[in-house]
């Protein structure tokens, strides 16, 4: 298997028996069997016209930078360097709706099943809770939103902190994050509040 783009990540469709790639420009569908190409969606991210004549994105270079899907493998979550997401078909490539966009670049996506729930994380830390619904609207229904850490150094050293991961327990209803600084946070997403917070750089600095 080969792609000309950069892959960001890959996964496995059980119901179709194909390895699914996503690249910065690309989504392809590559048989399990004998790695034979089946399909590729390309431009995805151009696929609603209105929003993008709107907002001039057709004049703008772009990458897709983070993906998700659901645990039915019905539909596809897209993420780009612009802060788009878009909501597909997996097995049409057909454009399903938008969601709000954040300011920065996407770089984490999570999709629970039991609530509906597409969490998305960006480059300055912020994070969405957006309520899909399914219908093919343009509606967006943003249930929370937080910033992950307030900035209370220089702007330039802020800059530099990122998620490094997110995860979510759909039975306890808890969202743990990572960020790239040694912070953890553990949230109630339900009641959105923070529950915990634990520092592993303060953890292994005092251990010293």
């Amino acid at each position: 298997l080969s792609d000309e783009y950069m892959i960001i990540g890959c996964f496995y469709n059980p119901k179709i028996n194909n390895i699914i790639t996503i690249s910065s420009k690309k989504v392809k569908f590559w048989n399990i069997f004998n790695g034979k190409l089946m399909k590729t969606y390309s431009n995805l991210m151009d696929s609603d016209s209105i929003t993008n004549i709107k907002n001039n994105y057709n004049d703008v270079s772009y990458e897709i930078t983070s993906f998700t899907y659901d645990s039915h493998f019905k539909k596809l979550y897209l993420g780009d360097s612009l802060g788009r997401i878009k909501s597909f078909y997996m097995l049409t490539g057909d454009f399903i709706k938008n969601f709000e966009p954040h300011n920065y670049e996407i770089t984490h996506m999570l999709y629970s099943n039991k609530f509906d729930y597409l969490i998305s994380c960006s480059s300055d830390l912020k994070l969405k809770v957006h309520k899909d619904n399914g219908q093919k609207d343009n509606e967006y229904k943003v249930m929370r939103e937080l910033y992950l850490m307030q900035p209370k150094i220089s702007e330039k050293s802020y800059n530099k902190i990122f998620a490094k991961k997110l995860v979510f327990d759909e039975d306890k209803s808890l969202l743990i994050t990572c960020l790239s600084n040694g912070l953890i946070n553990e949230f109630d997403v339900e009641h959105f509040k923070m529950l915990n917070e634990i520092d592993l750089m303060r953890f292994f600095y005092d251990s010293d």
